[in-house]
């Protein structure tokens, strides 16, 4: 992991959401799409998966986050840390040089920056060359280039990379735009987010990620409902609909249930005090 210049992060199991990659790929892969299939050469069956992926696995909606692989991924690639390539052992003109607090290097009278992080303590040291008008820093510990500057001429200045910079959060405007597609523009789930940012400007972006968050578990028409009944209530807080998603959830789940038994409806006279229990506590912030 370290010769890659990966920083491993453990999640808790079955947690997809803060994994943030698909699991038993490989197994997807083996059991729809090679299954029943007549292999006639490596070549063609290449072509013929990533036909498959794009029709088909990444080209149509997710059953559990109602959303399209393909187009997420285009979202995602913005974010994502450019590759530097594979590591190189340190040649012997580099010399070592400590890395600031503020992530950078002094050279020559000058401070040309390193990515975000790269500093963990007062030992953090990088190896630099100069090459061809060029500074390239590389990461003691893998090898790797990880910052390579234009050799400044001047003293005193401070030579920057903007993709050194920690990424700025999305903005409020941002998250309800995103909410608002995935509702299809229903207007009340709108006027819900107009109120919440008129009553609670100072957590309005806190809650629209509590809403962002949890989301792709549930289908749009849950989260209307969920939107509509804190609308009715005048409740405006992200954790309320959370919690009545929920339970909306698991309602019409009984209500399935019981359809296909052919037993008499659930009981409504349970929902008032339903919704009292879920909004008590949640509407402080």
């Amino acid at each position: 992991i370290k010769e890659q210049h990966f920083q491993p992060v453990f999640c808790r199991r079955s947690d997809p959401e803060s994994k943030g990659k698909v699991e038993n790929v490989v197994k997807y892969v083996k059991e729809n799409f090679l299954v029943a299939r007549v292999l006639q050469d490596i070549p063609g069956l290449n072509e013929e998966a990533r036909k498959w992926l794009e029709r088909t696995g990444n080209g149509k909606v997710h059953g559990t986050t109602r959303l399209v692989p393909s187009e997420e991924f285009a979202v995602e690639k913005g974010y994502l840390k450019p590759y530097y390539g594979l590591p190189q052992p340190p040649q012997e003109q580099m010399k070592e040089y400590h890395v600031r607090k503020d992530n950078t290097v002094q050279y020559r009278g000058n401070y040309y920056s390193l990515p975000c992080g790269t500093y963990r303590s007062g030992q953090t040291r990088v190896w630099l060359q100069e090459t061809e008008g060029y500074v390239e820093l590389y990461s003691k510990e893998t090898g790797k280039i990880v910052a390579r500057h234009p050799l400044c001429t001047r003293k005193g200045k401070t030579i920057y990379d903007e993709r050194h910079r920690r990424p700025k959060s999305i903005g409020a405007q941002k998250l309800a735009e995103r909410i608002l597609v995935y509702v299809s523009g229903n207007r009340e789930v709108a006027l819900w987010m107009e109120n919440l940012k008129r009553k609670k400007e100072r957590y309005y972006k806190d809650n629209l990620e509590v809403v962002l968050h949890m989301m792709p578990g549930y289908d749009k028409d849950i989260l209307i409902e969920a939107v509509h009944i804190c609308l009715d209530k005048g409740i405006y807080n992200g954790d309320s609909v959370k919690s009545l998603c929920e339970h909306v959830h698991r309602r019409r789940n009984k209500e399935t249930e019981t359809d296909r038994t052919d037993s008499c409806p659930p009981r409504q006279t349970g929902l008032i005090q339903s919704y009292n229990e879920i909004f008590h506590g949640y509407d402080k912030t």
